[in-house]
């Protein structure tokens, strides 16, 4: 079965707000992640939640999507980041009550960082300097609706082969620092 994004979740934008030293939420930004849509580092507060704002506090269960730029992606706010506003960079997707039998938010956010879903995404992107995805696109992308279990066994999968590539990464560092080494000491004999 497929649906409508739009069908789903419903689409907000992000905003702007200005940041304080000690603020009461994260200000989250998409320089914030990393490749694999974790927090870097630790983040501070660093609004103040004021005027109309309290509105825009994200919700378990939102998906962050960055909607400008070349580096499209997709995230699960997890509650654990602390209260947090998203800003004007990302689109957020809140689902539908009526879908949260139907779309697990982790399944969302794999399926827009799909490779095929972020190419038929960036065909569609508007602008030349700083490109960017409508949410008029995003609503009218067709998702695939596996059962619960399968998008549950699909995030299993994939949070292995991340944690792969990391290790693979870490090995690959490791190996050039060894390799380094013995080619110094060569030198230094």
């Amino acid at each position: 079965m497929k649906m409508l994004l739009k069908e789903l979740v419903a689409i907000q934008t992000g905003v702007y707000a200005k940041t304080v030293p000690n603020g009461e939420a994260t200000y989250l930004q998409a320089s914030m992640f990393d490749a694999f849509g974790k927090l870097q580092g630790s983040i501070v507060p660093n609004v103040v939640i004021e005027g109309g704002l309290s509105r825009h506090l994200l919700s378990e269960s939102d998906v962050l999507f960055v909607a400008k730029g070349a580096n499209n992606f997709a995230v699960e706010y997890d509650s654990a980041m602390g209260q947090a506003i998203a800003s004007s960079i990302f689109l957020i997707l809140k689902p539908m009550k009526k879908s949260v039998q139907q779309v697990l938010p982790a399944y969302l956010a794999w399926y827009l960082n799909h490779p095929v879903t972020q190419a038929q995404l960036k065909h569609q992107a508007r602008g030349s300097s700083i490109p960017s995805i409508s949410k008029k696109t995003l609503e009218e992308l067709e998702v695939p609706l596996p059962s619960l279990e399968r998008q549950q066994q699909v995030l299993r999968i994939q949070q292995l082969r991340n944690r792969e590539k990391q290790i693979m990464q870490l090995l690959e560092v490791l190996r050039e620092q060894q390799i380094q080494s013995q080619l110094l000491l060569a030198v230094q004999q």
